[in-house]
């Protein structure tokens, strides 16, 4: 009996214990969950810009039509650029839409590293007078939410900055009259056409055939060198003026004054000094080979008299 009540006391101790310690211990549940979806952040960083930009025609004139043409590229890697809007301006007021265009052109979507072409129609106000226009571009889209503008500023070549580019001009500066006279250019064709009927226009007391040189024609981008020849119809001190022309893609001919030129011009040798100066060296050979058979002679009149001996 009495080790039956031990054995149910014993019991009840370890019932007492387990409930003490059982609200001490949390219970622990495993369950399998799909592993959430990392969502990349869009990217606010995106640059859409003018990659590069050229003229059709080569350049810009006053009055004339002329089309602009732009390349457009979305520098992002990863967000691609919606609604994209180019707005063109010019703050001088002198290049501006041509007539049935506005100054907006709507592209769209440009995806991510991807580029455009865009051909913007302009005229040139009729009162320009210069070497460059500016002209700027505003680009307006969104990306990953948000609203995005950035601009560029450009200039525009006119003729007289982009064609002819004179690198130098070299005339010599002492000449004899009606006797050929060197002039030596060099020059450049900066526009993106060929140059043709190119001369040298030079005013002066010079001869008709000195009066228009031609050149020829040069190709887009190259670099020329030519040596001329000029002549002098008077003597003294002679001033010439240069204008080069030459034929412009509107089929008009184009001007360059090239500046003026004095040029010492010295009378041309008489006939008279010329017979003496022959005379003169006729006389010289003549009295050389005289000399020369005298020293001949006299050797040999030595050796024989030492022979004798």
């Amino acid at each position: 009996m009495k080790k039956m009540s031990i054995f149910f006391a014993s019991i009840i101790n370890i019932l007492l214990a387990l409930c003490l310690v059982i609200p001490n211990t949390g219970i622990r549940v495993y369950a399998t969950q799909e592993a959430p979806v990392v969502q990349s952040e869009p990217s606010f960083n995106s640059v859409v810009e003018i990659e590069s930009y050229s003229i059709e025609e080569g350049y810009i004139a006053a009055g004339k039509n002329a089309n602009i043409i732009l390349t457009i590229r979305n520098a992002n890697k990863n967000s691609a650029a919606n609604g994209l809007v180019v707005t063109v301006l010019s703050n001088s007021g002198m290049v501006y839409p041509s007539y049935g265009n506005d100054n907006q052109f709507f592209i769209g979507t440009l995806k991510a590293g991807e580029t455009a072409t865009v051909t913007v129609p302009i005229i040139v106000n009729s009162e320009f007078v210069g070497d460059f226009v500016d002209f700027s571009c505003q680009l307006s889209y969104e990306s990953g939410g948000r609203q995005i503008t950035n601009s560029s500023s450009m200039i525009l070549p006119s003729e007289s900055a982009s064609a002819f580019l004179i690198k130098s001009l070299e005339v010599s500066s002492g000449a004899v009259v009606n006797d050929d006279s060197l002039l030596s250019i060099s020059y450049r064709n900066n526009s993106l056409r060929n140059i043709t009927d190119i001369e040298l226009i030079i005013e002066g007391n010079v001869s008709d055939a000195s009066k228009n040189i031609n050149l020829g024609s040069i190709d887009a981008g190259k670099t020329s060198t030519k040596d001329c020849t000029i002549s002098f119809t008077e003597t003294g001190e002679q001033t010439i003026s240069i204008t080069l022309r030459y034929m412009g893609a509107d089929g008009e001919q184009i001007e360059m004054n090239l500046g003026t030129y004095d040029v010492m011009v010295d009378e041309a040798p008489s006939d008279t000094e010329n017979v003496e100066g022959v005379n003169n060296e006729t006389l010289i050979r003549i009295g050389r080979g005289i000399a020369g058979l005298a020293f001949i002679a006299a050797m040999i009149a030595v050796l024989v008299y030492i022979k004798k001996r």
